[in-house]
């Protein structure tokens, strides 16, 4: 059970990364967004990843580590 807890996890704290650049073709033509808000998008990934990373330690303090993951996975 905790091995299947963990693949979710692993799944699903990489998913945003990797779908941007499968899923863009399709949202640019149906939002009829320019080219350029795929690189804004990506940056506020970035960014949220950064800043989940600054926080992750003050997290894991003030809550238990599977709440943390769980709401990273949210």
């Amino acid at each position: 059970m905790l091995l299947i807890i963990l693949y979710a996890a692993f799944v699903g704290l990489g998913l945003p990364s990797g779908l941007l650049g499968a899923a863009w073709p399709v949202m640019q033509y149906d939002l009829a967004a320019p080219v350029h808000m795929a690189g804004v998008i990506s940056a506020i990934l970035s960014g949220g990843t950064i800043l989940s990373t600054l926080m992750a330690d003050r997290m894991t303090r003030l809550m238990r580590p599977g709440y943390v993951v769980a709401g990273g996975i949210f």
